[in-house]
């Protein structure tokens, strides 16, 4: 897989020849997966693939370490970890409290417990 994805031709192949490695390195990968040359078989290693390059790496280690074999036994062994760890990604405030600058020396012109520098989100109230 890894050679696969990072494969990059030489220069002394024409893209015929690299083509040909291409498809030599994928059968590999998809052999050593032990995956069916068959689309759905196929399709699941790849979105299994592509969710583990998606998810961080404690995730990625919990999956792997139960040697799951369906993208669907993927995610549910996902989901039971982000429950049991409260883990599930949180979406991030698009927006930044604007802090006036000041001179050294002097009083903020806004007091610090003001409204204006807690931003608070309206759903989860963080």
């Amino acid at each position: 897989r890894s050679e696969f994805r990072h494969i990059k031709i030489t220069p002394n192949q024409n893209y015929m020849q690299f083509l040909t490695t291409l498809f030599r390195l994928f059968d590999s990968w998809i052999d050593s997966a032990e995956v069916d040359h068959a689309f759905e078989s196929l399709r699941d290693l790849m979105v299994r693939d592509q969710f583990l390059s998606s998810v961080n790496s404690d995730l990625r280690i919990f999956i792997k370490e139960r040697n799951i074999h369906t993208a669907a036994e993927m995610a549910q062994a996902a989901d039971i970890y982000a429950c049991a760890h409260n883990n599930y990604p949180k979406e991030r405030s698009r927006y930044k409290p604007v802090v006036p600058k000041q001179s050294e020396g002097s009083e903020p012109s806004i007091p610090r417990n003001s409204t204006a520098f807690t931003v608070k989100c309206f759903n989860c109230n963080e």
